[in-house]
């Protein structure tokens, strides 16, 4: 249960399971995703109605095994897209290896801001912009306020990102929000 909502997430024989993803991160970066090894987290999407595009991936970046979890198979849910579409971070250094790794495949990013260092998904939005000169949009969620001096000096200079409250209740609002990456 998250913030009063109840997630319950069948498995189906189309889907992939996160623990098939993560162990491509284990390898190269030696992060361990922490994840309940007794749950495999996928989303209800039909084949028929997933969305094709092969190279679409999305950066999720959590110190919380539990958001990392709901944001995934939430957003999958939303934007009829497999756990594939997915790459889970747990912290700055994991997700910047992450990113790495897929460069041209990273179309959109959902960060926490505190993983747990305060302002860990600040320097993450910096390096990408700066470093990487990634352009699409960035989701910063916290349960700090926008108002906050740093958040909002993010805010107001780059208009592809966006802040949303933790816990994230309107899941499509943030999922039209990652969507503009494709659209």
């Amino acid at each position: 249960m998250i913030a009063g909502i109840s997630v319950t997430l069948p498995s189906l024989p189309n889907s992939v399971p996160l623990r098939d993803v993560a162990p491509a991160l284990h390898a190269t970066s030696g992060v361990v995703i922490p994840l309940r090894p007794s749950r495999v987290v996928t989303t209800q999407v039909s084949q028929d109605r997933k969305v094709d595009i092969p190279t679409l991936k999305i950066l999720i970046s959590d110190d919380e095994p539990l958001a990392l979890e709901a944001s995934i198979a939430l957003l999958g849910e939303y934007l009829l897209l497999g756990e594939e579409h997915f790459l889970p971070a747990v912290n700055l250094q994991s997700a910047l290896a992450v990113f790495e790794q897929h460069p041209t495949d990273i179309r959109a990013v959902l960060t926490d801001i505190d993983m747990p260092e305060p302002y860990a998904g600040l320097r993450l939005h910096q390096e990408l912009r700066n470093y990487f000169g990634f352009t699409g949009p960035i989701a910063l969620v916290s349960g700090r306020t926008p108002s906050d001096t740093a958040i909002a000096s993010v805010l107001s200079s780059d208009p592809e990102t966006k802040f949303f409250s933790k816990p994230v209740i309107n899941i499509k609002e943030l999922g039209d929000w990652l969507r503009r990456a494709w659209s």
